[in-house]
């Protein structure tokens, strides 16, 4: 750097020597000139001033040459980015939206013939089972609850487990539907929406996520199971929503009437702000949910959180080993673990109770897959009672599966809201395979 400054002074003063030269020449060979009678600042100013005139203008066309330069190479660093630019906003709109972390769990209504061991009366936390399910219908009282809720009427239905055939089952709900739908004074009214059969196979999280990310217009639904061989006359309904969801009328007041768009008492900013959240997800996300029902989904608290699940399929020798990484990767997707997943850099798991199924209680299978939960949960620092924190729902209901039937995983939410800790799912299958997920309460 400083050897280059040391040449750009001798430049400039071998250029100015070149430019008095030429002047001097100029004025001594010129026609003569009496410079007898010239005052010294004369003098000074003919043998002096051309020089530096002239180096001036020199100064002044290469700082030209050189803002011409610049300009050129900021105009093509414009170009190429607006490009750039134009190019990344291409991408962004042609890749698919982010997948979802979990849905929210904002409601669950049970009717079982017994009542579970555990429950042993009113829980803040959730709505209890109700037991008393026994004459009649117990999809009519539940709806009814449901219905209590301004917005379930709007929502979907979907079945997650008919128990028999679908279409007795669809007419089934249709029935208990209208049966349980309140009268109401308002013009619009709410039409049955059908009853769709939850797509994909697999654990209930995995499905319920899948659909929401595949529908954005899908503000919530309405989960049926009508399921378990042991348990015929069971009934569960759970109400899921998308997380992050807002009211597309924020300040709207309980039992307040909604002015339509093209009423002429509508006040210009109410229009204004209409016309603007129309653009956005903000009404687009709530499908066909009016703006008055709106308030009381957002009412209703979020008692757990449903997270995606991991599954693998090991051979037995590798079941304890192949159980850890699973357990890991489940409570990284509900947030209770960071990576990396060595033990001595994450927290250990703090977990309310352990649900799998084991097969019958006295078979060699329960031993296995107990003894694998209970070594991999002791690799990852995690304390666990195998005789009070785990359960096998197999125990009372054989063939039943954890996180693929609704009853069962119904029950296991009410459990996390009403321990206040998160719930561990792990589900086996003959063939060595391995899923494991996490029901996380919402004070979690």
């Amino acid at each position: 750097m400083i050897l280059r400054k040391r040449h750009r002074i001798l430049f400039a003063l071998l250029r100015l020597g070149v430019f008095t030269a030429l002047c001097w020449g100029v004025l001594w060979l010129a026609p003569p000139i009496d410079l007898v009678w010239q005052s010294p600042a004369a003098l000074a100013g003919l043998h002096f001033g051309p020089p530096l005139a002239l180096e001036g203008l020199w100064q002044s066309l290469r700082r030209a040459w050189r803002w011409r330069g610049d300009r050129a190479t900021r105009r093509q660093a414009e170009k190429v980015a607006a490009e750039n630019a134009a190019a990344l906003a291409g991408q962004q709109a042609a890749a698919p939206p982010p997948r979802l972390a979990g849905v929210e769990c904002r409601a669950v209504w049970m009717a079982l013939p017994r009542a579970p061991s555990w429950y042993d009366g009113p829980s803040q936390a959730a709505a209890p089972p109700d037991a008393s399910a026994g004459r009649g219908d117990p999809l009519h009282p539940i709806l009814s609850k449901a219905f209590q809720n301004a917005a379930a009427p709007w929502l979907p239905l979907y079945l997650a487990d008919a128990g028999g055939s679908a279409a007795s089952a669809s007419a089934r709900i249709e029935s208990a539907w209208r049966r349980a739908l309140p009268a109401s004074d308002d013009a619009r009214t709410p039409a049955f929406p059908g009853c769709k059969t939850l797509p994909g196979a697999g654990p209930l999280p995995d499905r319920l996520i899948s659909l929401f990310d595949e529908d954005p217009s899908l503000p919530a639904l309405i989960l049926l199971g009508l399921d378990g061989p042991a348990e015929k006359d069971a009934v569960a309904a759970l109400l899921v929503s998308r997380p992050g969801l807002f009211a597309a009328v924020p300040d709207l007041e309980a039992g307040e009437d909604v002015l339509p768009d093209g009423s002429p008492h509508l006040p210009y900013w109410e229009r204004a702000r209409r016309e603007r959240n129309a653009k956005t997800d903000g009404a687009r996300q709530w499908g066909e949910v009016p703006p008055a029902a709106q308030a009381a989904l957002l009412a209703a608290p979020v008692i757990a959180t449903l997270h995606r699940t991991h599954s693998s399929r090991p051979a037995q020798a590798r079941l304890a080993r192949t159980a850890q990484e699973r357990i890991a990767e489940a409570l990284e997707n509900a947030g209770l673990r960071e990576p990396p997943r060595e033990a001595a850099e994450a927290a250990p798991p703090d977990l309310g109770e352990i649900r799998y199924n084991g097969g019958p209680p006295e078979g060699p299978e329960n031993g296995q897959r107990l003894a694998a939960l209970v070594t991999a949960l002791y690799a990852l620092d995690g304390e666990i009672d195998p005789i009070r924190m785990t359960r096998n729902v197999n125990a009372t209901a054989p063939e039943v599966t954890v996180m693929s039937r609704l009853s069962t995983f119904a029950e296991a939410l009410v459990q996390s809201a009403r321990l206040r800790k998160p719930v561990l799912l792990a589900e086996f299958d003959g063939e060595g395979d391995v899923r494991a997920g996490i029901v996380r309460p919402a004070c979690a």
